[in-house]
């Protein structure tokens, strides 16, 4: 779950950044020429849309300078007239009507567009990193919810994950823009974001639009502005960087090609375990003696249960017996890998994924005829993980070899393998690129996929992320809060509804505080005008950074809209937050907000709540419930002065509210992260 080298897309190879569009994106932004024959639309402009109802609305392009370009809606009212400036950009302002449709947006200049299938409803951003990119067949029950997704109402528009060192005036598109939900369209789709807006769209019955753009594994600084980026002085000297790129794409694309082949082909000299020369011939050939190596069950997370927290290359190899019929050729199917990889058969290369952004899509190579014979055979890949969970983790039935055409039994390759640990990322640093920015660089994300659909007209974003920054939880309480504020005065609607996920469970290992910071600079963050967040406390997954649950956390978020933008009375939105502490004696209670009608406990008992004294030493608090109060003492401590609740990495506390929402996890003092354990 890593970001490498700039790229053009989620399914972008490095090699394409020697072409036009890859200095596009990492120079100028979207390049426009000054001038047009024909009026041009960006792509979220387009059939299948959805429009903001009751709204002044955006739409806008470019036609030739000086061109008048009128916009009218096939619902009536008066049209919108624009001008096209000295390059030709024009934008207008349409008024839309209550939800409904299917309307018709005619756009007139020199030549006419007309767009149609267009509905008038509520519009959502989604955002955020892997949690929020996370798909909705792979969310739990995601098989069914794929295909009951059939909502002609309900329209997808992805962004593609694209990087750039400059705003871009357009974006580009996964599916070719707006789509009706179907099957087809959402099974990819954010699974977060289609549960929030079909629970939304069973209620209050409207079309409902959603954008989605986000990326796995990216920090909140790459998707904030260079202008907002500059008040944090520490990213000073990067962003000057940015702004120095050379303007000249072959140059770039040729340095940045050279570079990371020298990079991948130079990778296993660093492999102790292969000696000085090492190469692919020392670890994938059919005959490698690897009696030596470790066993691993395959397919697993390189994560707290297998290989720990590495970050670097792991090199596995399985020996098989392959049955006649596989001499005509195979597919090599491995599953998704994190991040990326190189596949070798009897120790010839089969395939490579060394684009960044992949560590969620499944493996397929192509076995050539004759490379595969019946009786033994050797099955080798080079796993690289950049940081974070890796490995060759998918499902049992997503490893296999295929016989080509179909024809005659695969075999699984699930199961047994031997595993070496290579050099580690500290070793061999990251995927080299020749102008030095990625989807981690602060600015990248809001300049290649932010930055394009502003403004279209909006009701608010949804929000998933945090992850990423978990390393400086105090920059992020800062941080966080500013990109908001960001993106609504850029987008020139107010302040609209910004709802956000506050991180699940999980182990990180080494942690000293900071994951329960991040959610601290979560929960503080509703300090916001028009914010909300939804706790994932109970329905994380310890194990796994990625839970399967998103449903819930589709439905948590959706709460926070019915309640506060669409004005439905009667719904609870949030678990209790903490309020205050009061002190009385050997007892310090709890106050809290959303606790109105009594606190629960799932459990015999509640657990992850502890209390301190003036020494800074927490002990696990015995517990009373009065209302929604809760009442903490212990035995030993005679003067408490602060409470901790779900102050931890991966722990999975159980205070709900009546209406069976978590409470997020909260700490009274305001001691440095580190004391208190």
């Amino acid at each position: 779950m890593t970001n490498g080298i700039e790229q053009v897309g989620r399914g972008a190879d490095w090699r394409l950044l020697s072409g036009a569009i890859g200095g596009l994106l990492l120079s100028a932004g979207w390049m426009v020429p000054r001038a047009f024959a024909d009026v041009r639309l960006p792509a979220v402009v387009g059939d299948n849309m959805v429009l903001q109802q009751e709204n002044d609305v955006a739409v806008w392009g470019w036609a030739s300078p000086g061109e008048k370009v009128v916009v009218r809606g096939s619902w009536g009212g008066s049209p919108a007239e624009a001008i096209g400036d000295e390059h030709g950009k024009w934008r207008s302002s349409l008024r839309t009507p209550k939800a409904g449709g299917p309307f018709a947006v005619t756009i007139t200049g020199n030549n006419t567009l007309t767009l149609s299938n267009v509905m008038i409803g509520e519009v959502w951003v989604c955002s955020g990193q892997s949690n929020m990119e996370w798909r909705l067949e792979q969310a739990e029950g995601g098989a069914a919810a794929v295909q009951a997704a059939r909502h002609k109402n309900l329209r997808l528009f992805m962004v593609k994950n694209t990087v750039a060192a400059r705003p871009m005036d357009d974006c580009v598109t996964e599916g070719g823009g707006w789509r009706e939900c179907s099957p087809e369209s959402a099974a990819g789709f954010s699974a977060v974001g289609y549960f929030f807006a079909r629970e939304i769209q069973s209620v209050i019955d409207v079309p409902v639009g959603l954008i989605s753009a986000d990326w796995g594994g990216t920090p909140a600084e790459a998707w904030t502005s260079e202008r907002v980026m500059r008040q944090f002085p520490e990213f000073g000297p990067r962003l000057d960087e940015i702004a120095a790129l050379s303007a000249d794409p072959n140059e770039r694309a040729m340095k940045l090609e050279e570079r990371a082949r020298k990079w991948w082909d130079g990778i296993d000299a660093h492999a102790d375990a292969f000696g000085p020369a090492g190469n692919a011939g020392s670890w994938a050939a059919k005959d490698v003696d690897d009696r030596a190596w470790k066993d691993i069950k395959l397919p697993q997370t390189m994560g707290p249960d297998g290989l720990g927290q590495f970050d670097g290359v792991v090199y596995f190899r399985k020996t098989i017996d392959v049955p006649p019929g596989f001499e005509s050729g195979a597919t090599l199917e491995l599953g998704p890998i994190d991040d990326m990889d190189d596949a070798y058969v009897n120790g010839v290369r089969v395939g490579s994924t060394h684009e960044d952004g992949r560590w969620n899509v499944p493996r397929q190579y192509g076995v050539v005829s004759g490379l595969l014979k019946a009786g033994k055979a050797t099955i080798a890949v080079r796993v690289f993980d950049q940081s974070g969970p890796g490995g060759i983790n998918g499902k049992v039935d997503q490893m296999v070899l295929r016989p080509a055409g179909g024809k005659g039994t695969s075999l699984s390759l699930a199961g047994d393998w031997k595993y070496k640990v290579g050099p580690a990322k500290a070793k061999i640093g990251a995927v080299p690129g020749g102008v030095n920015i990625d989807a981690n660089t602060p600015t990248t994300l809001y300049n290649g996929m932010i930055a394009p659909i502003i403004p279209f007209g909006i009701r608010g974003v949804i929000w998933y992320q945090g992850e990423s920054n978990r390393y400086d939880p105090t920059r992020y309480g800062t941080l966080f809060p500013a990109m908001i504020k960001n993106w609504r005065e850029d987008w020139g609607r107010g302040e609209f509804p910004f709802y956000f996920v506050q991180i699940a469970p999980y182990i990180y290992g080494g942690d000293r505080g900071e994951t329960a910071g991040i959610r601290e600079a979560q929960l503080k963050t509703l300090s916001l005008p028009n914010t909300g967040m939804a706790v994932t406390m109970d329905v994380g997954n310890p194990k796994d950074i990625h839970p399967v649950k998103k449903r819930e956390v589709g439905h948590r978020l959706a709460l926070w809209a019915l309640a506060k933008d669409y004005g439905r009375t009667g719904v609870e939105w949030s678990g209790p937050l903490f309020k205050s502490i009061t002190v009385k004696g050997n007892k310090i209670g709890v106050e809290f907000d959303h606790a109105e009608s009594g606190l629960l406990v799932k459990g015999d008992r509640l657990t992850h709540v502890q209390i301190a004294g003036e020494n800074r030493k927490f002990v696990d608090a015995q517990v009373q419930i009065a209302g929604g109060t809760l009442v903490l003492s212990h035995p030993s401590i005679a003067s408490p002065v602060a409470v901790r609740y779900g102050w931890g990495d991966a722990c999975e506390p159980n205070l709900f509210n009546n209406a069976g929402l978590p409470a997020s996890p909260f700490r009274s003092d305001n001691w440095p992260l580190g004391d208190g354990k």
